[in-house]
């Protein structure tokens, strides 16, 4: 479920949102750590990640509505939005040890009873779920055997070339949270909480996928600080205490003190 999801911690989330057209935007500011990571990412797992999203619940606002059937994969409705800068509401920006960027345009995607062990449990999760991806990104598209739209791409399908970095931001909840796939939920707070917010990210260069990451921000089973982060805070203190130890992560979330 590589597009709609991918993996790892949470520190300082914030939701709040509108309840009507009229109404503020929704906001989530996130603090995550990368897990994973390939490419000129791979250097990167162990640090912090951060994603600031402003985007919307009210699909009437939304520049765009597409129903999405990929190849192989289960079928989607995404919501794009959009406004000229300076004075778009939406937006997302993304930060970590590659970097930061911001982009003016946000979309939402929406998964309604997804099969999580059919699609390998991605980030660890398991069962049938329901899933709303936030997404941004600053992908170039090169349309030269085409015409280009600003947010959708190329006219001809076959002549778009694809270089820049995309972000995606995804909320977990069990099946109860999405009532119509075809429509947005009421409230990024599910009746029954979320199971989870997970991230990936890719860069595209040349239309091939150069690096990718994947960034845990928060878990339920996590009563507080997630335990990596708990672990890696502990070691510092060890250290401003005069013990000589040091900490290591390896390929997955797993934190080795030696």
């Amino acid at each position: 479920m590589k597009n709609k999801l991918a993996a790892a911690l949470a520190a300082g989330l914030l939701l709040c949102g509108g309840v009507s057209a009229q109404a503020a935007p929704e906001f989530s500011n996130l603090t995550g750590v990368v897990i994973d990571g390939s490419g000129s990412w791979a250097g990167d797992i162990g640090t912090v990640f951060n994603a600031n999203l402003v985007f919307d619940l009210d699909e009437t606002n939304a520049y765009a509505k597409d129903f999405i059937a990929p190849s192989g994969e289960p079928p989607f409705y995404r919501w794009t939005y959009t406004s000229p800068a300076p004075f778009a509401p939406y937006g997302a920006s993304f930060a970590g040890a590659f970097g930061a960027f911001s982009t003016q345009t946000v979309w939402m995607e929406v998964l309604d009873n997804f099969d999580a062990d059919a699609a390998g449990n991605p980030f660890g999760v398991t069962g049938i779920i329901d899933v709303v991806s936030v997404a941004g990104g600053n992908v170039v598209v090169d349309c030269s055997a085409g015409t280009v739209d600003p947010v959708t791409g190329c006219s001809d399908p076959n002549a778009p070339v694809l270089f820049g970095e995309e972000f995606q931001i995804h909320f977990v909840a069990a099946a109860d949270w999405i009532g119509d796939p075809a429509s947005l939920p009421l409230s990024m707070t599910p009746a029954s909480g979320l199971i989870g917010i997970f991230g990936d990210g890719e860069r595209i260069t040349g239309g091939a996928t150069s690096a990718s990451v994947a960034v845990e921000f928060f878990r339920a089973a996590e009563v507080s600080e997630p335990a990596t982060l708990a672990i890696m805070s502990k070691v510092q203190t060890w250290r401003a205490e005069g013990l000589q130890a040091c900490y290591t992560i390896d390929a997955g979330p797993n934190v080795h003190v030696l």
